[in-house]
């Protein structure tokens, strides 16, 4: 057994928060973090994609907990727990991004090294929908939220780390960027590929006084036009939290929108263009916080 006294138990939510339910387990460890409190030797964090990066986490960690989306080809929405040395092979049961494949990596390279947690558990549920980008939890798997962390407090409570819910109006930070927590996700203000900090292109097929009804790459949405003024049917305008902001020529919005799918893309794991991200291509990549020296 391995004891740092660097963290006891961590806490982990992994997957995509773009794809759906893929997001599952980032949303489960947001919302224990929101609504519980646990001793200093608890660290609950938003692995989200890191893979690899997580190793020394991981490898620093007496109890181990999992939050992810795992697709079992059981029913949408059902709740498994899977503990130990059996959950690399759940995690590889369908692997359903790479996020799999490198926690699936994080997790042997721990056990080779000698560092595997003595406690590992894994709280998972059955995805529903996975092919949705930009889109956020359904009903099945948003209905095993509250009886996922159940297990969580239970099993942190059996190790010895007890919680304790949080005093009504402390909000703690949140775990991931306040653009992309639940709430103001599901506002609208959706990462990678929905509504960036600069919209997204949306063309107007209804014109009322000072609102249109617009089409987009997320269906159909009531848009306040009173910024940019009424609009011909057809003209295409940039969108940000349901407020047209400027209007935009028709190969401008194509340009924007291919930026987008390519984004979707290379969130899948797939090759793009550099020159669709002119602003990222040939940038060295920043490691995150933990590993910096």
């Amino acid at each position: 057994m391995h004891h740092s006294g660097k963290c006891a138990a961590l806490v982990l939510g992994i997957g995509n928060i773009l794809w759906a339910d893929e997001g599952f387990g980032v949303r489960a460890a947001e919302a224990l973090h929101q609504a519980y409190e646990f001793p200093a030797e608890v660290k609950l964090m938003d692995g989200g994609t890191q893979g690899l990066y997580l190793l020394p986490l991981v490898q620093d960690a007496d109890i181990l907990v999992i939050f992810d989306a795992i697709d079992y080809g059981l029913p949408a929405g059902t709740l498994k727990v899977v503990d130990d040395h059996d959950v690399p092979g759940y995690l590889g049961v369908k692997k359903m991004s790479l996020h799999q494949t490198g926690f699936q990596e994080v997790l042997a390279l721990s056990a080779i090294t000698g560092r595997y947690p003595a406690k590992v558990r894994l709280i998972g549920v059955q995805p529903l929908d996975l092919d949705t980008y930009g889109g956020s939890l359904t009903e099945p798997v948003r209905s095993q939220m509250e009886p996922s962390l159940a297990v969580a407090i239970r099993f942190l409570m059996e190790q010895g780390f007890p919680s304790r819910r949080r005093i009504s109006g402390c909000v703690p930070e949140s775990l991931c960027p306040p653009s992309v927590n639940l709430a103001h996700y599901e506002a609208g203000i959706l990462v990678g590929g929905a509504e960036m900090c600069l919209g997204i292109p949306m063309q107007v097929s209804e014109m009322t006084a000072g609102f249109a009804w617009c089409e987009g790459r997320l269906g159909r949405k009531r848009i306040d036009m009173r910024l940019v003024g009424d609009q011909p049917l057809g003209t295409w305008i940039l969108a940000f939290m349901d407020a047209a902001r400027e209007v935009l020529e028709e190969g401008e919005a194509q340009r924007i929108s291919a930026a987008l799918d390519a984004l979707a893309a290379a969130m899948a794991g797939e090759a793009v263009e550099d020159a669709l991200f002119p602003d990222l291509a040939g940038r060295e990549p920043m490691l995150p916080e933990h590993l910096r020296g």
